[in-house]
């Protein structure tokens, strides 16, 4: 019986959340971020991020991908998963953006969406050059965490465009901003032609899993590692029931509100 790939990254996700939950709960290390205004993927350490997480303008160095990715063929593969699905995501959101390298070496890594100053596009989403470096040795090589993230971060400027982000911050604080961008992420992932085995599911699902956090009561508390999984999940098996991602949009809200209110009120 061959397993069709919803079948089989579902299967891997909630295996290995279930296996791991115990453990995610605890002691997983977060990745760490520039203290900059933007959308941004996951807190840090200490939970200190701007409770305004999505206004505001990141400076940044633009860095080629080649002083990130010394290996041609390697770096050839990444472009091209890069531009397949920066285009798709464009696609499916009905959204103009462009996808840039910044230099996170000292501030940690991590990945950032923001509003754009040309008119002409609604916002960019910046990869770290430290990000980029670590995931694909995590993944020992495989790019399909980096390719979630992209989809995540453009769904932070779908959130901006709309003006989604206001409806979904709780008390001032980002949880189900960022909650709502892992579901459409989730969508896009199950909309994208690649293949799914379990190399790549598990270390997606493990991926995902470190971006969740315990910072109960903070304003820049992300999720957990089990309510992320759940709504990149949700999302990409949403993906394969035909709906449109103007359903997602609306799916995505109603499954972040299973989880409650945050219960934080953040000051200005």
């Amino acid at each position: 019986m061959k397993l069709s790939r919803r079948d089989l990254l579902a299967g891997v996700l909630l295996t290995t959340s279930n296996h791991l939950t115990p453990h995610l709960q605890t002691a997983l290390a977060q990745p760490q971020q520039a203290s900059q205004r933007g959308c941004v993927l996951a807190a840090r350490n200490d939970g200190s991020t701007l409770a305004s997480s999505c206004s505001g303008r990141l400076k940044y160095q633009s860095i080629r991908l080649e002083w990130v990715v010394s290996d041609p063929a390697q770096r050839r593969l990444l472009e091209l998963s890069i531009s397949q699905t920066h285009e798709l995501a464009m696609s499916e959101m009905n959204i103009a953006a462009t996808i840039n390298v910044h230099n996170d070496e000292m501030t940690g890594p991590n990945a950032f969406a923001q509003k754009s100053n040309n008119l002409a596009e609604d916002g960019e989403v910046l990869l770290g050059r430290r990000f980029i470096r670590e995931r694909i040795l995590e993944g020992r090589g495989s790019d399909i965490s980096i390719l979630a993230v992209i989809a995540h971060e453009m769904a932070h400027i779908l959130q901006l465009k709309r003006g989604i982000c206001d409806a979904l911050i709780c008390g001032g604080g980002v949880r189900d901003v960022e909650l709502h961008a892992d579901f459409l992420a989730g969508f896009c992932l199950g909309r994208m032609n690649v293949s799914f085995d379990t190399g790549r599911a598990v270390e997606l699902t493990n991926a995902w899993a470190r971006l969740g956090d315990k910072f109960f009561g903070n304003c820049n508390h992300h999720g957990t590692a089990d309510q992320r999984l759940s709504c990149l999940l949700a999302g990409f098996n949403l993906s394969q029931s035909g709906d449109s991602f103007e359903t997602s949009i609306i799916a995505g809200r109603e499954h972040v509100l299973n989880f409650g209110r945050c219960g934080i009120t953040c000051g200005n």
